[in-house]
């Protein structure tokens, strides 16, 4: 791709990242009245007690929050400014002892110069499914390498599907997955998935029938095979793949996640 046709692409990308959580950020913490990965996202936190994070693709700050109880600082990014405002005040009302230690910027994790080294950098709710191409996936994770300090790692929450959820993705009608929140509020989201590991997604936003909003966004799940090409090529060693919260060995027969850790390589 020339370096015009690039540009442009990359700033498509961004634009549809940005119209998405413009739209999303009103409901997004309300999506869900559990949190399963509290006690996850802690403990892996809690080694490196004292120590700096980056939180990539941060959103409204609640697992920056969950890091900052750990950690001495730690600095959340994010494409959206909507997000960013809400992680402003999440961390400020929900974890003010807290509050002190967070730095929030907006920023493309794309091209990401921060100009220091973090012993821990973590990816939730996997903000690298926005990335269609290779180029983007690649600089991407190439920057992850260039702000990990050594003995630190890196934890991405991927986007992936279980065979039989990823079956139904594939077909005409999609994976149509629904949930309460809070408040009343029921999210629908109805997921098209192609062979080629590309999928567009759209969420609709109710409350007692009545239609409150709808988004969409195009995202690209991991396999496998991906995780360690990929990663070996931005100079990142796996060193473990979960199937879940509690840290199962990750088989994709009985996963219902794929939680990918890495670190630089020994020297």
């Amino acid at each position: 791709m020339n370096e015009p046709a690039e540009t442009a692409a990359r700033a498509a990308v961004e634009g549809e990242v940005r119209r998405y959580y413009r739209t999303v950020s009103r409901f997004i913490d309300r999506e869900r009245l559990g949190r399963p990965d509290r006690d996850f996202w802690r403990a892996v936190a809690r080694k490196h007690r004292g120590g700096a994070g980056l939180d990539l693709g941060c959103g409204t700050g609640r697992v920056t929050g969950l890091l900052a109880a750990e950690l001495a600082w730690v600095v959340g990014v994010d494409l959206s400014p909507e997000m960013l405002g809400r992680a402003h005040l999440r961390v400020e009302r929900r974890r003010p002892r807290a509050a002190g230690r967070v730095s929030l910027a907006a920023a493309d994790m794309r091209s990401l110069a921060l100009r220091r080294r973090f012993d821990l950098v973590t990816a939730a709710n996997d903000p690298l499914a926005h990335l269609g191409s290779d180029e983007d996936r690649d600089r991407t994770l190439a920057a992850v390498a260039a702000h990990l300090a050594p003995g630190g790692r890196f934890v991405l929450d991927a986007l992936w599907f279980p065979p039989k959820r990823l079956a139904r993705a594939r077909e005409a009608a999609g994976l149509v997955l629904e949930h309460p929140g809070r408040g009343g509020l029921r999210v629908r989201e109805t997921w098209h998935c192609a062979p080629d590991g590309s999928c567009r997604t759209g969420y609709e936003y109710r409350r007692e029938g009545e239609l409150l909003a709808r988004a969409a966004f195009r995202s690209r799940y991991w396999t496998e095979a991906e995780v360690e090409e990929r990663f070996a090529r931005a100079g990142l060693a796996v060193t473990a793949l979960w199937g879940g919260w509690d840290r199962a060995p990750w088989r994709p027969e009985t996963a219902r996640r794929l939680l990918v850790e890495a670190r630089l390589p020994s020297v």
